[in-house]
């Protein structure tokens, strides 16, 4: 891990980029997936066989990647389909937009796989956004990351499975 943690300060040392005013900042690359990789890799011979998946004290091991926009959806769902153990892929969007796109990906893994598709709530829910539920639910996650207590309010009102 600290091979890839390494690589990946060296990654941003590498884009940094002077202002016209000579002030350095951070510009932002595309990732490389190779240190992400990586790190799956080097965890791999731990825990993450399906059969081994217990330490010695027990504990059960489950690996739950946040994806921020469609491109790491997509890369995730390539590392899932290619045999990488991802047991939750959390899709964390700024905008619902792309929501349905992230989760058409994700189902579209073979039924063998148990990667669960986990929709993150947005942390505050404005006045004019109160139906965002709704478009949340539509999505059928298998899980929902609820973030506000009047979200939590909401939920429990609607009733049914979970609440």
């Amino acid at each position: 891990r600290r091979r890839a943690v390494e690589d990946l300060r060296s990654q941003m040392d590498d884009n940094m980029a002077a202002t016209d005013d000579g002030e350095d900042v951070w510009v932002p690359a595309l990732p490389d997936y190779s240190v992400a990789e990586r790190l799956m890799e080097d965890s791999a011979g731990i825990t993450f066989d399906l059969e081994n998946r217990r330490g010695d004290e027990g504990v059960f091991t489950r690996l739950s990647v946040l994806a921020r926009n469609l491109e790491q959806v997509s890369t995730l769902v390539k590392m899932v389909a290619s045999g990488r153990c991802i047991d939750e892929i959390m899709v964390d969007f700024l905008e619902v937009d792309g929501m349905r796109e992230a989760t058409r990906l994700i189902r579209s893994l073979p039924p063998s796989c148990t990667t669960r598709l986990v929709v993150a709530a947005p942390r505050i829910i404005k006045p004019d956004e109160e139906g965002i539920w709704r478009t949340l639910l539509s999505l059928e996650p298998d899980a929902l990351l609820v973030r506000s207590p009047g979200l939590v309010e909401r939920l429990l009102s609607l009733g049914g499975t979970g609440a």
